[in-house]
């Protein structure tokens, strides 16, 4: 049966479409173009001082601003902070709202503060000014349409009846002596990858969702006296971590799921020396876009 002219020009046009997408696809850029940055910290919640949360924003700031800085990528990416009195439910999602961000960007929302979850199975951050869903927080970033988005928080996850779930305080001591021990990177290299690269792995490389808080729900997370969460402590201390220390991707890449199995090892260890219980819970853990 021949076919109509008509019929013949929607399928040049579908052929041309799948070509195109084709070549979108095989051009698309190895490394995200850019990374915007937010990090949310409860500096006016409860006990902030003694849970460490305005310790947890100086660390992350930093291992932020040096593997940037190492990496020669200082002009890649951007860092906004929301604390005090700017730490609102309303201004975080208002954020969002507001945020420019292309196809080929990624996005990395930290927040640290008190948290909590209900029995249905729902985390949420309970902010010093109100509570903010996870999915909600989550949703946001992810209607912005990046390449990669990557939301971190060290905070409790636990069903308590009282309206602010804590942090509840480690000893020092254990923990610092906890710290002694070699970081358990995973393996022993004699060679030493350049400076941030698992950093640059983990966010330019990265596409889909990686979700991961501080502890399962149902449980708290720990924190040593005002240095911040065990589980900052530990992540910030990995990302500094040469990556030739974690097991590739077979691009050579360290992923995601790599990097959340020693997090999670790793952080209870810390825990552990501390006489206390904590493993990290990943939501989700990254993938094709």
């Amino acid at each position: 049966m021949p076919v109509s002219r008509t019929s013949a020009q929607v399928l040049a046009v579908a052929l041309a479409c799948l070509l195109f997408a084709g070549r979108a696809w095989g051009d698309a850029p190895p490394e995200a173009t850019r990374v915007r940055i937010l990090l949310i910290i409860d500096t006016h919640g409860l006990n902030a001082d003694a849970n460490g949360f305005a310790a947890d924003k100086d660390s992350m700031k930093k291992v932020i601003k040096e593997a940037m800085r190492d990496q020669n990528l200082e002009d890649r990416y951007t860092l906004d902070i929301l604390h005090g009195a700017d730490a609102t439910p309303a201004r975080v999602l208002a954020y969002y709202r507001g945020l420019k961000v292309a196809l080929t960007d990624a996005l990395l929302c930290y927040y640290s503060g008190h948290g909590g979850a209900h029995k249905g199975g729902g985390h949420f951050l309970e902010l010093k000014a109100g509570r903010l869903q996870r999915d909600e927080l989550r949703k946001a970033m992810e209607g912005k349409r990046p390449r990669l988005v990557v939301l971190l928080s060290d905070c409790c996850a636990d069903y308590g009846d009282v309206p602010l779930s804590r942090i509840l305080l480690a000893d020092d001591g254990k923990m610092d002596a906890g710290k002694k021990k070699r970081d358990p990177g995973a393996r022993q290299n004699t060679l030493r990858s350049p400076r941030g690269e698992t950093l640059r792995h983990l966010l330019f490389h990265g596409r889909g969702v990686v979700d991961i808080t501080a502890c399962d729900l149902g449980k708290v997370a720990f924190s040593s006296r005002r240095r911040g969460g065990y589980f900052t402590l530990t992540l910030v201390n990995l990302l500094r971590t040469d990556s030739d220390r974690f097991e590739a991707d077979g691009d050579g890449v360290v992923g995601w799921g790599t990097f959340f199995a020693t997090l999670r090892e790793t952080t209870r260890r810390y825990a552990r020396n501390g006489t206390y219980t904590q493993t990290p819970r990943a939501f989700a853990l990254g993938g094709a876009p």
